[in-house]
């Protein structure tokens, strides 16, 4: 997203949550980010997930967006989301 190339041409108030939200270029480093988290949780929950998948905005490429990368963690059995969750409690 470049605006004259001002980092400030890139931040959008959002009246509603109060807050600021910086919108940055897509980034090749997003898809990396994402194997990288990928590799970690396959590694500590490896026999409770079914898979993974990278959404929203930074998974398109090309496309601006804020620099947060969004993982849905699949799962086969409702019975195995408390130990997803408390697995992942631990990662921080």
């Amino acid at each position: 997203m470049r605006n004259g190339g001002n980092l400030i041409d890139n931040i959008i108030l959002c009246p509603m949550i109060k807050r600021r939200i910086l919108i940055e270029d897509y980034s090749e480093t997003w898809a990396l980010t994402f194997l990288q988290l990928k590799s970690i949780y396959a590694f500590h929950l490896n026999d409770l997930l079914l898979t993974f998948n990278t959404v929203g905005s930074t998974s398109v490429v090309g496309l601006a967006a804020k620099p947060i990368i969004d993982i849905d963690i699949i799962i086969d059995k409702r019975d195995n989301l408390s130990s997803v969750i408390k697995k992942l409690e631990l990662l921080g």
